[in-house]
């Protein structure tokens, strides 16, 4: 009988035991963070991508984990997850989520209407050239469309390149007569073309070791990224224009599917953080970031007994204008003839560069 009566205290016991932790409220299980790729062909610890694009990733961190909805993303830079070149596919292919900076210039013909950004002597700075590339996506249903294979995010376009010569300076149309100077595909070598010079297509961490062995005189890059190939090395000589020689219309975007499989709240912050308002931010870093480069490599250069960069007159460059505007109507006719709006998109940029440079 005792043993029946403790067998019943038991099995309430454990009733009561399994009703009371059933009731009670589970521990919260710490979201798990949702992993991105980033990949850059540029470093993330200097230059553009220390001052807007880690901070961007960075700021994609906090504002979703302040949501409990944890972003975790892992910076790939200098070609450790993709090659420079192919930024855009690996975005495009899944080996990466997002990728920065790319641009036309890597594969020349492939977006033909953007490439108009490229064309010589319309842009000061980079946040002119980013805020126009920026609102020319956004109205232009035309650019839109050959952006489509991925989802843009901003523009960071780059400030003006300048010539860092081996062998002399330059200082007016006829001193580039000749002269092997390093370029990208495209309109970047047409321009060269008609400044006189002898374009050499080399990717820019090749250009280094062209330099080096005289196999170039001179290389064009603005002051960013000739610190980040270290070209002031093997240079002595650097000329700027009031217009930049050309400016690339580079970009950061993000992989369509990966975009679409996030929580509708971090969608909802990397549009926030995206778009114009990050265009800006990212043109206006890039230009602060070759100032202060600048102010480097004239530090280097001043002890190496380098001369100051020279900057071209506006009567020179004028001459410099002249011969490569009809670069302008070639585009356009390039453009048009594959049945492309190429003069309305060309007198947009030109209202937009008007509208920006004020």
């Amino acid at each position: 009988m005792k043993r029946k009566i403790l067998t019943q205290i038991l099995v309430l016991l454990t009733i009561a035991v399994l009703v009371i932790t059933g009731c009670a409220t589970p521990t919260p299980r710490e979201d798990k963070p949702i992993e991105l790729r980033f990949t850059s062909g540029a470093p993330f610890f200097a230059g553009l991508g220390k001052v807007a694009l880690a901070p961007w990733a960075k700021e994609l961190e906090e504002r979703s984990a302040a949501i409990g909805k944890p972003v975790k993303v892992t910076l790939y830079s200098l070609g450790s997850l993709a090659a420079f070149p192919d930024t855009y596919d690996a975005i495009i292919k899944g080996i990466a989520d997002i990728g920065a900076p790319w641009g036309p210039s890597h594969f020349p013909g492939r977006m033909p209407l953007l490439e108009v950004l490229q064309l010589p002597m319309l842009f000061p700075s980079g946040i002119v050239a980013s805020q126009v590339a920026q609102e020319l996506y956004d109205t232009r249903p035309e650019i839109q469309e050959e952006l489509k294979e991925a989802k843009l995010l901003f523009f960071c376009s780059s400030p003006p390149v300048v010539i860092h010569c081996k062998t002399r300076q330059i200082e007016i149309l006829e001193d580039m007569e000749g002269m092997k100077i390093t370029t990208r595909p495209g309109y970047t070598s047409f321009t060269v073309e008609k400044l006189g010079g002898v374009p050499v297509t080399i990717t820019p961490p090749e250009a280094y070791q062209a330099l080096e062995r005289g196999v170039v005189d001179s290389v064009t890059m603005n002051w960013d990224g000739s610190m980040v190939f270290k070209y002031h090395e093997v240079t002595k000589y650097r000329t700027e224009t009031p217009m930049s020689l050309y400016s690339d219309p580079l970009a950061c975007s993000i992989s369509i599917d990966t975009y679409n499989k996030l929580p509708q709240e971090v969608q909802e912050i990397i549009d926030e953080i995206s778009g114009m308002p990050q265009s800006i931010i990212a043109g206006k870093a890039f230009d602060e970031s070759c100032n202060e480069v600048k102010n480097t490599v004239m530090g280097i250069d001043k002890k190496a007994g380098n001369p100051p960069p020279y900057m071209i007159t506006d009567d020179e460059s004028q001459k410099w204008i002249e011969a490569i505007t009809p670069l302008y109507d070639q585009w356009i006719e390039e453009v048009e003839a594959k049945g492309l709006p190429g003069r309305s998109i060309f007198e947009d940029v030109k209202r937009l560069t008007e509208k920006y440079s004020k």
